[in-house]
């Protein structure tokens, strides 16, 4: 669950391969919603991209029938059976930032990360979020990173123990 380590990786994309170093990474979560091409919806993920690339034809009318004889016709595009309810719904991807604010070279919706810890352990690594890992730690990071300790501590000492009562 930490931060990735520093090394360095090989990084092969379609028009060039170039060498780049490994950090922490630091993704911008709800940040994407101020992005140009990310469109809002009122139903879950609220924020998303739309598909690149369409199928050949989107005027043609695609039959899907399920096993309670539930009939879904419209346009041809990649699609999923929800594990709630049986319907076929469209398919969202989670992506990562790179591939979120590259342009869109998939049939499908992708979405930006959010939260991808829950709320105490990414309490708990608060105290390390400001430190550079490719210059290591400095002196004038470890009063910082004290202060922020301290902090954490009583905050998840505190949830814990009103967690228990419950």
């Amino acid at each position: 669950m930490g931060p990735a380590r520093s090394g360095i990786a090989i990084c092969i994309a379609p028009e060039l391969i170039f060498l780049k170093r490994l950090a922490a990474v630091r993704l911008r979560g709800y940040w994407h919603i101020f992005d140009s091409w990310t469109i809002f919806k009122w139903k879950f993920p609220n924020f998303y991209q739309p598909p690149g690339i369409l199928y050949d034809d989107p005027n043609t009318n695609h039959r899907h029938r399920d096993c309670f004889s539930r009939v879904y016709r419209g346009p041809y595009d990649d699609r999923y059976i929800s594990c709630y309810d049986g319907k076929v719904k469209k398919l969202v991807v989670q992506t990562t930032d790179m591939i979120y604010d590259a342009p869109g070279n998939g049939t499908w919706r992708r979405t930006f990360i959010r939260n991808v810890a829950p709320w105490h352990l990414r309490l708990a690594n608060w105290p390390m979020n400001h430190v550079d890992y490719l210059r290591g730690r400095t002196d004038g990071d470890i009063p910082l990173i004290v202060v922020k300790w301290i902090a954490a501590s009583c905050v998840l000492i505190f949830a814990v123990r009103n967690a228990q009562k419950v």
